[in-house]
Order: structure tokens, then C-alpha cells, then sequence
């Protein structure tokens, strides 16, 4: 084979592991991995190989043969007409080139997010999240699982509980960080078996009354009564509210729609007297205040004789007698 021909051979070779594509690697870099591992990815990479090719070649070579002068019909030796002469011949001669040769392949390495449990491990399985799980666990690469009450990339985004459906809370919803408690208004309690619920509190079972009597009655007799969610004060008759739970004396005497006395009117606590002026007394059946006929008391305290006027009587003494000055007994004329 010609040299001209080894070097096309030599370059096609060359220019074919040029352009192999590395889905027929020539070699793995295997680097402690296991390419049918977990996680393992392939990075292509290269490397260059000396190739020895030996070749035939034709050489010249000479040669010293020796040399014969010819006399004409006279063959004359002599070592004084003998000389050595130059002669070429072509040999056959094998020889060894050498050419670099790229060989392809792949390096294995952990994938994007994973690494090594431990040092001796032949797969991947631990995953990596650059930017950390700050409420929940890694579970691949840059993948975290997030913990109850938390969500985004990182887990670090309170998820409030209380926008969908109230947090299932039949009264008041408070969102916390990562969770959220259920609360009841006023007037309840939450449920002891359900935490989402509340149950009225029955306010006048309480150690201290509810409902209170102004200090100035003491003895109002303030009855509580309980409703959903509250409670309200009753006061008794000739009583009234002042404020949410106290109880305080009307004054009937004040009202013309209350004060139905005739003459006079003295209010009481929870009540009210309707007193008549002298020389009257109050009928309740009525409420009038009728002429009081003092003479049918024990004479009026006259001596003698008593006289009823309306609202009021006097004394009369006998003929022949005349009245003291007490305006009730008599005195003989002298």
C-alpha cells in the first residue's frame, strides 16, 4: 500500500471518531457510580488515543558486487583488475505510524439535586433543595413537601386557614402561623368534644349575680334570665333598668302616668303611698281620698258633741257651756 493511501486511511479514521456521536460510548467514567443507579446522570466527555498502524513500504538499497574488466577473448584475473561496483535493490520494509485517535464517552455523576447518602454509595438518594424547606422535608431535587398549614417553594407561606369556609369554625376564625384555633362571641363557650363549635354559657349560673339592685335598694329582687348567646336583667314591678344589669326604684310620683294620688304622693322604694290631707283617707278601690268622719272615733275627742265637715269636724260643748281652749272640752259658765 502506497504512504498517500495509509494517511487517507488514517485521516478517515480520525475524522470518523471526530463525528461519532456518544450513543456508542467508547468508554464510562464510572467515578464509584453505578450508571443503573438512582439519579445518575451522563456528562459526554472525551479523551485522545495513540493508534500504532504498521505499514509495508518499498526500500532502495544498495549493494557492492565485484567488478570484472573484459579483455577481448582474454579473461584476465587479477586482483589488480578486480574492483567492487555499486548495485541498488528494492526490499520490502514494514513500519509503524503512529496517530492520535479521539475516543467518546461519559462521565457519571450525581443529577442537579441529589447527592450521595454516603461516601461509599453507588447511587444518589439524597435529595437537595438549594434554598432550604423552612416548614417541611426535601423530597427531590429542589422539591420540598410542605407541612400541614404551610405552602410555596420553600414552605414558608402561612396558608390562613380562616379564608376558606370560616377554618370550619362555627363563630370566630384566628389564623396562626401554620394552623389556626376556633373561638366563640360573647355569651359562649367553646365545645369540650368539638373544638369547632360553641355552646351558649348560661350567664345566671354564675358564683356572682348577674343582675345587681342600685345601692340605694337593696332588696329589688333582680331576677337574671338567660337567652342564646346572653343574658337579660327583669326588674320587678316598681323597678326599672339603668344600664344593662342594674336594677333602680321608679318614682311613681314623677310620672302623671304613675302618679294617680288624689292629693299627695310619697314614693318607697319599688313603690309609691298616696297620703290624703287631714280630714281624709285613702281609698284604695277607689284611689280617692273620701271625707275621714273623725266623730266616729271616740267622739272625735270632743266632750260633748262632735261635728263632721267635710275634711275636717269640731267640738260643740252642751248648752250652758262653753269651750276650752284645748278646742275640745267643755267649761261651765260662771
Amino acid at each position: 500500500m502506497a504512504l498517500s493511501h495509509v494517511v487517507f486511511v488514517c485521516i478517515l479514521v480520525v475524522a470518523f471518531w471526530d463525528f461519532k456521536t456518544v450513543a456508542y460510548p467508547d468508554f464510562i467514567e464510572e467515578n464509584g457510580l453505578n450508571i443503573n443507579g438512582s439519579n445518575i446522570c451522563q456528562d459526554p466527555t472525551s479523551k485522545t488515543k495513540n493508534v500504532t498502524f504498521r505499514e509495508k513500504v518499498k526500500k532502495k538499497v544498495s549493494y557492492a558486487v565485484p567488478c570484472y574488466h573484459l579483455i577481448p577473448m582474454i579473461i584476465v584475473i587479477s586482483k589488480v583488475l578486480v574492483k567492487n561496483c555499486t548495485k541498488y535493490k528494492t526490499e520490502i520494509e514494514e513500519i509503524e505510524k503512529v496517530f492520535p485517535q479521539k475516543l467518546h464517552g461519559y462521565s457519571l455523576r450525581c443529577c442537579y439535586g441529589w447527592k450521595k447518602i454516603n461516601q461509599n454509595d453507588t447511587e444518589c438518594l439524597k435529595p437537595i433543595c438549594v434554598h432550604g424547606c423552612k416548614h417541611g422535608k426535601c423530597v427531590a431535587a429542589d422539591t420540598c413537601a410542605c407541612d400541614r398549614g404551610w405552602i410555596g417553594f420553600t414552605c414558608s407561606q402561612d396558608v390562613n386557614e380562616c379564608d376558606k369556609n370560616n377554618g370550619g369554625c362555627q363563630q370566630e376564625c384566628l389564623n396562626t402561623p401554620g394552623s389556626h384555633t376556633c373561638g366563640c362571641t360573647r355569651g359562649y363557650i367553646t365545645d369540650a368534644t368539638d373544638k369547632t363549635k360553641c355552646k351558649d354559657i348560661n350567664e345566671c349560673q354564675a358564683p356572682q349575680p348577674r343582675c345587681l339592685c342600685a345601692n340605694s335598694v337593696p332588696q329589688c329582687n333582680a331576677t337574671c334570665v338567660n337567652t342564646i348567646g346572653n343574658f337579660k336583667c327583669v326588674c320587678p314591678k316598681g323597678y326599672q333598668l339603668n344600664g344593662p344589669n342594674t336594677c333602680t326604684d321608679v318614682d311613681e310620683c314623677l310620672s302623671s302616668i304613675t302618679n294617680d294620688c288624689p292629693h299627695k304622693c310619697i314614693n318607697k322604694p319599688g313603690s309609691y303611698e298616696c297620703p290624703c290631707f287631714k280630714g281624709f283617707k285613702y281609698d284604695k278601690k277607689t284611689s280617692t281620698c273620701k271625707d275621714l268622719n273623725e266623730c266616729a272615733d271616740n267622739n272625735g275627742g270632743c266632750e260633748h258633741r262632735c261635728l263632721n265637715f267635710y275634711g275636717s269636724y269640731r267640738c260643740r260643748c252642751n248648752r250652758g257651756y262653753r269651750m276650752a281652749p284645748d278646742r275640745r272640752k267643755c267649761l261651765p259658765y260662771i
